[in-house]
């Protein structure tokens, strides 16, 4: 049963990712929390700052804003670059997932009962390496994997656990642009903070 909601949420992020690969949403757009300069931060960055989802998240100041439906399972904040590699744009995501009562529990037991079970379950998944880091103070996991849909799709994910909420940020690009997105993905999700409530 509980496999079944993280294969959800993680089949959602592979449709954004084949999205990225030419298709498009048709949901209705959440409204703009608001994107304003950081002096912390590189000049060439903004801070986006969501006080109702309760996080921060600095990205490329020439990176484009697309438009989220959180009601009908989208992200809370998603990310286009201005530019292509193989035909496909590198996308940025942030979702959420409450946490009932009996799936609370540390990032790497939940990753190791949940996820990587929900993902092992795909036929097109492919491993490359998974790693126990820091992020914001709190234990996480980054796994990198390839899924094969119309094209080989690379995903590097950041997955924190917060109290009763577990938190994934995700890059996706084409495989033959994997670089692209790893520069990146560590500087964007480094800036990830969760809000005090």
């Amino acid at each position: 049963m509980y496999v079944l909601k993280y294969a959800t949420l993680i089949c959602l992020c592979l449709v954004v990712a084949t999205m990225a690969c030419g298709g498009r949403s048709n949901g209705a757009p959440s409204p703009a929390p608001t994107s304003t300069p950081t002096s912390t931060a590189t000049p060439a960055y903004t801070t986006y700052v969501s006080e109702e989802h309760g996080f921060s998240i600095s990205y490329p100041s020439d990176w484009k804003i697309e438009d989220t439906c959180t009601q009908c399972g989208g992200p809370l904040f998603a990310l286009k670059t201005p530019y292509e590699c193989q035909n496909t744009s590198t996308k940025f995501e942030l979702r959420k997932e409450n946490l009932s009562p009996v799936e609370i529990m540390e990032t790497r037991d939940l990753f190791e009962s949940k996820i990587q079970e929900a993902l092992s379950n795909l036929e097109q998944y492919t491993p490359i390496f998974t790693q126990e880091v820091i992020a914001y103070e709190r234990n996480a996991i980054k796994h990198t994997f390839t899924y094969t849909a119309e094209v080989v799709i690379f995903i590097t994910m950041l997955i924190v656990v917060d109290n009763d909420t577990c938190w994934y940020v995700a890059c996706t690009c084409a495989e033959d642009c994997a670089g692209q997105c790893e520069e990146i993905f560590d500087d964007i999700a480094g800036s990830f903070h969760i809000l005090n409530p």
